[in-house]
């Protein structure tokens, strides 16, 4: 891990550089590999790197700056096998060109669209001519409830309907913030 460390006030030094404390990557680089991997994929994801571009950076920290023997992966298509087994399962459906239906389960052997008769395929070919990614929601919910900062704060409703039970809109302390800010005179005046 590369870490500088500069004064606090440094117009008032005498230096221009303040001193430098390296620690060069040894075993540490095993230990961060999953977090290494997913942040140059992510890198890949949010910025639309290329495959290609991904896999030269991955070949140059390998060659040029990384120790040897570090195990973090030589190429995009190693990091992508590495990252699959942490990702949440996408399934690719199959849709009308104009977004009528989806051609799965009563409709997933048709060739044409029901309602516009528009074809299923791009002409001549058997390739889609649109698709939608479907993350399921039991692996998303099993996913999240896993983490454990995202388990407490997704049964945090829980806890407060116990201490202050709302059972009616007028009863809630948003409701009731509403009607002073607003100067409703009565509960009728907006429901």
């Amino acid at each position: 891990m590369y870490s500088v460390s500069l004064p606090r006030t440094p117009f008032k030094t005498k230096s221009k550089l303040a001193p430098c404390q390296i620690n060069l990557p040894g075993q540490i680089v095993g230990h961060r590999q999953p977090k290494t991997t997913m942040t140059t994929m992510a890198t890949h994801s949010l910025f639309k790197v290329s495959q290609r571009a991904i896999s030269e950076l991955l070949r140059i920290l390998h060659r040029f700056i990384l120790p040897n023997g570090n195990i973090l992966p030589d190429s995009f298509q190693a990091a992508k096998k590495l990252v699959d087994e942490y990702l949440i399962p996408v399934e690719m459906h199959d849709v009308c060109p104009n977004d009528h239906i989806i051609f799965s389960g009563v409709h997933s052997s048709s060739k044409h669209c029901p309602e516009c008769k528009e074809s299923r395929y791009k002409a001549g070919t058997d390739t889609p001519a649109k698709t939608f990614p479907y993350i399921p929601l039991i692996p998303r919910l099993q996913r999240w409830f896993k983490m454990p900062a995202i388990a407490d704060s997704l049964q945090q409703h829980m806890d407060i309907a116990e201490q202050n039970p709302v059972t009616d809109i007028h009863m809630s302390p948003a409701w009731k913030g509403l009607s002073i800010k607003m100067e409703f005179s009565r509960e009728m005046d907006v429901a």
